[in-house]
């Protein structure tokens, strides 16, 4: 079902969709890093995305994300995803445009893991505070 949803996204959309958001608490939500990857490769103008409590989303889906050649992710909220770890953390420093990323309630992200992605871009353009425990923003954003 949640592919049908995407490709109908992406034959109607493909060039204006900046948000992108699924309630995975719907019983029967099937949100995963295959998901992610028709995402990243059919609608690479998506600059907000929240995959909150999708516990399919793996570090690998995370990955796909931070590969994407032409990322204009600005916002990324993973909140409560349960196969989510500090690797997601390092997949995503590559993301040049990301501003928030929120994965509080992710229990295999650690706050040490957090403070390393804060301290990894203190010099880049996007240097990143902790705003809240595991809710990372850069200062621009605020």
């Amino acid at each position: 079902m949640i592919y049908f949803f995407i490709n109908s996204l992406i034959k109607r959309r493909k060039n204006t969709l900046i948000y992108f958001s699924i309630n995975c608490l719907t019983k029967g939500s099937n949100i995963s890093d295959v998901s992610i990857r028709l995402l990243t490769h059919h609608l690479p103008f998506v600059t907000h995305i929240d995959l909150s409590h999708c516990h399919k989303i793996t570090d690998m889906g995370i990955a796909v994300l931070g590969a994407a050649k032409a990322t204009k992710l600005k916002s990324l909220n993973i909140s409560s995803c349960n196969n989510i770890s500090d690797t997601s953390l390092d997949s995503l420093k590559r993301c040049s445009s990301l501003a928030q990323l929120d994965v509080r309630d992710c229990p295999q992200v650690s706050i040490n893991g957090c403070h390393k992605f804060v301290s990894s871009l203190y010099q880049s353009k996007n240097s990143f505070i902790m705003r809240e425990e595991k809710l990372l923003e850069s200062q621009s954003f605020i």
